[in-house]
């Protein structure tokens, strides 16, 4: 029999309360689109529909054709994920009799459905805000290091399995190519997107319980390369034409790395940081195979600017267009929604001194005549850049920059880990809450049946009780019915007593023992008490999450104080004082 298709799918669909095996999904509502049919968001193997009751959620994935060992690859994923809860996986359940097809079961898998938007569109609709790639690229560094902590591959990290929610959090999905130590061994057809997937990749062959959690680092690389270029230049995004099914690199860069125009253009970029994401690409291309490549553990460094690149990139560096000092301390200031909660009056920002700058400016030329170069003058251009560059991360306003830049990245991770927690918190209290009304639910139900069936069986007592009687008193004023054997006797009547009285106190035990229970869930059960504490866990870890916030726009704060204080502006200044 062939697997079903996307169109049974739907049909089937209509009805989901013949269709699916699992209670939730039964009294759910399948999202429908305008013609009113189940909607559906369709891949290469399995075709996903939203379904929702209440509050509640869930995509479901139908298989779009059989695969050997699934049933196994996904218990061994779902035991792993549950030892090792990650904040940027989603909840799943595989039903390996989940929908109905044709008379025949087929699996499906229930996972709790992720409000967010796809990387590709996110990274376009925030090109206008650099900063946001930037805290993104990061917050992708620091997930591609747990999955390696907690030995999970993901197997096809690509723009359309990653989420990212109204919150600025990674989500990833479809885990159809998640490998886990004890997944190894176990067939898997997934190679993932070419435009995300090293040429060498081609099968699942070779992946040892040694070297799988290198399965995901040229993807890494790639997603997290191209995020670190579009943070410092976002008109990369429309000069490599990026966004059709790829970021800003595609599988024909892999395959031909020296015709490659995307690596082309970031290799003779003005920016160090772009030409370092060039080459870090291109070591991670020219490495033998994908799982030889190094896992993506930083950013890349822009490499040393050797003496001969030197007199042109100062050409470039100090270009005649600088402002000049005052021009750039009344610049206005960068406007953030942090600073919308902060104080109006802002700290002064902090510069070197024109004293300062003086100084530097007379002992680079004191140190150059007194070098083995002063008797060449057109050398002291090339001399005094390696002296002031040299000198620069030394300078205290320099280091005090740096130290508070690294205060304010340690913040940020502190922050983020603790909306992860938050939310993994709210996530439980909903679930059980959820469970909770669901069991009272029942509980409510039982005791109203209990209460009808008590009701009726006394109901019934009165009517059959005197009906009895009045048999019997029939009988004894006509001693020939007594002989026919159909007459009623005092015997019967007892019988009929006690009957009704043992229903009746087998359904009032009954009836006691469900108000017992109902009055303990609603008033000091095992789950109650859990989500009191879980609430009380919540409540601290929103305080601690606002002080981080408050901790962090501080930081923020102080950081931006130092914006005059670079590299570039100080040459400027220092060039300024007097001509070369």
């Amino acid at each position: 029999m062939a697997w079903p298709n996307p169109n049974e799918y739907v049909e089937a669909l209509q009805n989901p309360q013949q269709a699916f095996s699992d209670s939730d999904l039964r009294s759910g509502q399948v999202i429908t689109n305008k013609l009113g049919l189940p909607r559906p968001i369709s891949g290469n193997f399995a075709t996903v529909f939203e379904v929702k009751r209440g509050d509640s959620r869930w995509a479901v994935r139908c298989f779009l054709r059989e695969v050997t060992n699934q049933q196994q690859r996904y218990a061994a994923i779902a035991a792993h994920l549950k030892q090792h809860a990650l904040p940027c996986m989603v909840n799943f359940e595989y039903l390996p009799e989940g929908i109905r097809i044709r008379g025949k079961w087929y699996p499906i898998l229930k996972m709790d459905w992720m409000s967010g938007k796809r990387l590709d569109t996110y990274i376009e609709d925030h090109l206008a805000a650099p900063h946001d790639l930037e805290q993104l690229a990061n917050q992708w560094l620091a997930l591609c290091h747990s999955l390696r902590q907690a030995q999970i591959a993901h197997g096809d990290l690509q723009h359309g399995n990653i989420l990212v929610t109204e919150r600025d959090e990674i989500k990833l999905i479809d885990y159809d190519g998640m490998i886990v130590p004890d997944s190894i061994g176990l067939e898997n057809n997934e190679i993932g997107h070419r435009h995300y997937q090293h040429p060498s990749r081609k099968t699942d062959a070779g992946i040892t319980l040694d070297n799988f959690d290198h399965v995901d680092n040229f993807s890494c690389q790639v997603i997290g390369l191209s995020l670190i270029a579009l943070s410092v230049d976002t008109s990369l995004w429309k000069e490599t034409q990026a966004g059709e099914e790829n970021l800003l690199f595609r599988d024909t860069d892999y395959l031909a790395p020296d015709k490659s125009k995307t690596l082309t253009r970031l290799a003779d970029h003005d920016d160090e940081r772009v030409r370092a994401v060039a080459q870090a690409m291109q070591n991670a291309i020219h490495v033998p195979t994908y799982l030889d490549v190094p896992p993506f553990e930083q950013a890349p460094r822009p490499a040393r600017t050797s003496f001969g690149q030197v007199r042109s990139w100062l050409l470039s560096y100090l270009a005649p267009e600088m402002p000049t000092p005052a021009a750039a301390a009344e610049l206005p200031p960068q406007t953030s929604w942090i600073f919308d909660h902060l104080d109006s009056v802002q700290p002064a920002p902090l510069d070197f001194s024109p004293e300062f700058i003086l100084h530097e400016r007379i002992s680079v030329e004191v140190d150059f005549q007194r070098s083995p170069f002063g008797a060449i003058d057109r050398l002291f251009p090339l001399y005094a850049l390696i002296q002031l560059v040299r000198r620069y991360p030394r300078y205290p306003l320099v280091a005090e920059k740096a130290n508070m830049a690294r205060v304010s990245r340690i913040l940020e991770q502190q922050l983020l880990e603790a909306k992860a927690k938050r939310k993994t918190i709210s996530r439980l209290i909903v679930e059980m809450d959820r469970r909770t009304q669901q069991e009272i639910r029942t509980l409510e139900a039982q005791i109203a049946q209990l209460q009808a069936d008590l009701n009726r069986s006394r109901h019934q007592e009165t009517r059959e009780i005197p009906r009895l009687e009045r048999a019997l008193q029939s009988a004894s004023a006509d001693p020939d019915a007594s002989n026919t054997g159909t007459a009623i006797s005092a015997e019967d009547v007892r019988l009929a007593r006690e009957r009704y009285a043992i229903a009746q106190r087998a359904l009032d035990h009954q009836l006691h023992q469900a108000e017992l229970q109902l009055e303990q869930l609603t008033a000091n059960s095992d789950d109650l008490r859990l989500m009191r504490r879980l609430r009380d866990d919540l409540t601290s870890i929103e305080a601690e999450v606002t002080s981080l916030q408050e901790q962090h726009n501080r930081a923020t704060q102080q950081r931006n104080r130092y914006q005059l204080i670079t590299l570039r502006r100080f040459l400027w200044r220092i060039a300024a004082t007097s001509p070369f």
